[in-house]
């Protein structure tokens, strides 16, 4: 059996999934078979989302560039949490109304 992924991962995807206690179960399952695909034209790249985590994959479909909360929800949750946020700087705005509510 073989255990070759279809991608690769980019160090800071890496980084944030461990940051993010995202396994690898569930980043494959979000390349594999994502609820929803978007292009983004401001990264040129696609976002795969999938419960709640988005991956952000190179043009090409080759590499995972990054892991994110796909709902404000995730987002506050990992804020309020802490965590260590060494060299990240707090990104997003006070008021997280631009970010998709979670799916019930």
């Amino acid at each position: 059996m073989s255990t070759q992924l279809p991608f690769t991962m980019s160090k800071h995807a890496v980084d944030r999934a461990l940051e993010m206690n995202v396994d690898g179960t569930e980043i494959r399952a979000c390349f594999d078979r994502p609820e929803d695909v978007l292009w983004s034209r401001k990264y040129a790249c696609w976002w795969f989302v999938r419960g709640r985590i988005t991956l952000s994959v190179s043009e090409d479909r080759a590499c995972v560039i990054t892991v994110l909360w796909s709902n404000e929800h995730d987002w506050r949750a990992d804020y309020a949490r802490g965590g260590d946020l060494t060299g990240r700087e707090r990104r997003s705005r006070t008021d997280m109304a631009y970010l998709p509510r979670r799916r019930a």
